[in-house]
């Protein structure tokens, strides 16, 4: 749907009618405060399977991004900080068709539009951190994904899953459209390859608590 109107109003209407409301995170269940009378929704997180084997080895520094184009996904504020620096390593967009337009012109950006189930896995294990920069974003699923592989995270303050991320330890939260903030986190990674493996270790620790038959028993318990 894409008439504000209308959606406000369906939510409302649906609302109502529900004996119980459920989000994927703090950021989601604020707009539906918002737009709705529900007063306290239920939060529970998107969930991640895990893999047998990962590993907090990351050489060379890589950066993946995984998501849809557009505005509200924040990729141009990704690839200006890109140029910005002027990065060695190598930055990795997929997910969309329309992506190979942001790198034309900057060095070290590949742009792989929509990807395989095994190709997102190889690129996770890959990644010495993944980066969602989204301008708005109810969870992030490919997040705690990429946090399963044991691969730290920079989200910025729009992304719902920053719920899962814990500044400094396993991954960097940063404010919205802002590239430099962007430069910086990855920068630290640049500088601090000890810190990949730390943070990732962490970043494994967490999508083990988000494991999808965890995330289950929160449904099971609530109906």
């Amino acid at each position: 749907l894409t008439n504000p109107s209308l959606c406000d109003l369906l939510c409302k209407g649906l609302t109502e009618e529900a004996d119980t409301s459920v989000c994927p995170s703090t950021s989601s269940a604020k707009y539906l405060v918002e737009k709705s009378n529900v007063k306290e929704p239920t939060i529970i997180p998107h969930g991640t399977d895990l893999p047998d084997k990962w590993s907090t080895e990351r050489e060379p520094f890589t950066v993946f991004h995984l998501s849809q184009f557009g505005p509200d996904k924040g990729q141009k504020y990704l690839v200006e900080a890109w140029r910005m620096r002027g990065f060695k390593g190598e930055l990795i967009l997929a997910g969309s068709p329309h992506m190979p337009i942001l790198s034309f012109g900057i060095p070290n950006i590949q742009c792989l539009g929509y990807i395989s189930e095994e190709q997102k896995r190889e690129l996770y294990a890959k990644a010495s951190v993944y980066v969602q920069s989204s301008v708005t974003e109810g969870y992030g699923l490919s997040v705690i994904e990429a946090m399963s592989y044991g691969t730290p995270v920079i989200v910025t303050e729009g992304v719902g899953a920053k719920d899962c991320v814990q500044d400094g330890k396993n991954g960097f939260i940063v404010p919205i459209r802002d590239p430099s903030s962007l430069v910086e986190k990855m920068l630290y990674f640049v500088d601090n390859p000890s810190e990949v493996k730390r943070m990732g270790e962490n970043a494994r620790k967490t999508a083990e608590q988000h494991e999808w038959n965890k995330i289950e028993k929160k449904y099971e318990a609530l109906y």
